[in-house]
């Protein structure tokens, strides 16, 4: 059965990270560091909140970030794929979180995107869970 939401901690962005998201074996959207970037902002940045691990400070160079992304055709998705293209990075993630949203909170980033691929709608930005206290 698709889900219509899919969430997830992205640590330290790689520059050959993607997602695609698929209904029915059909690409409906697909998410790379580009795109992380372009909502994010640029790393090194010490202005940034994003820029490094935020319990360390350490890995000034790549963004942290909770990811949401939202069906909001209803459709939904029933297959996510990560992959590192090209092979040689890594792909850091975890807290992966999938369910059936009903409204969307907190402020939308919406995504650049073909129209071809409009089913997904919005990919936004959890700024709640971005910065974690060092305890």
């Amino acid at each position: 059965m698709p889900v219509t939401y899919f969430g997830y901690w992205l640590s330290a962005l790689d520059q050959g990270n993607q997602v695609k998201f698929y209904r029915n074996e059909i690409e409906v959207f697909s998410f790379n560091p580009t795109d992380v970037l372009t909502i994010t902002g640029g790393c090194p940045n010490t202005a940034n909140p994003y820029c490094g691990n935020p319990v360390t400070g350490e890995n000034k160079n790549e963004p942290y970030v909770f990811l949401n992304f939202y069906d909001q055709s209803g459709l939904g998705f029933d297959k996510i794929v990560f992959s590192e293209n090209p092979t040689g990075g890594g792909y850091e993630s975890d807290n992966h979180t999938v369910g059936y949203y009903t409204s969307i909170t907190g402020n939308p980033l919406e995504v650049p995107e073909p129209a071809s691929l409009a089913l997904i709608g919005l990919a936004l930005v959890g700024m709640g869970a971005v910065r974690r206290r060092a305890a």
